[in-house]
C-alpha cells in the first residue's frame, strides 16, 4: 500500500471530513480532503488526496480554516 503519513496537527476536521492545507505558494493555499487510512504514532497514514513532495501546513491549518470560513461568510451577505 502506498501513501503519505501526515502530522496530526496538520489534519483539520469539518463538516464530517477530515482535510489538509496545501501551500501552492508564498500567499496561495488550497484545502484538500483525505481519508485517514491507519493511526501511526507519528500521525495518519494517507492513501489518497496526497502525493509525496505536497507542501502539507502542518502550523496554522486551524487557523486558514478559520479566515475560509470567514470569507465565505462575507461572500454570503
Amino acid at each position: 500500500m502506498t501513501g503519505v503519513l501526515v502530522p496530526r496537527a496538520a489534519v483539520v476536521r469539518t463538516n464530517g471530513a477530515a482535510w489538509v492545507w496545501i501551500r501552492q505558494s508564498v500567499d496561495h493555499f488550497e484545502r484538500r480532503r483525505i481519508e485517514p487510512v491507519l493511526r501511526a504514532e507519528e500521525g495518519w497514514f494517507v492513501t489518497t488526496g496526497l502525493r509525496s513532495g505536497d507542501a502539507v501546513v502542518v502550523s496554522g491549518a486551524e487557523a486558514l480554516l478559520s479566515l475560509e470560513q470567514g470569507a465565505a461568510e462575507v461572500e454570503d451577505d
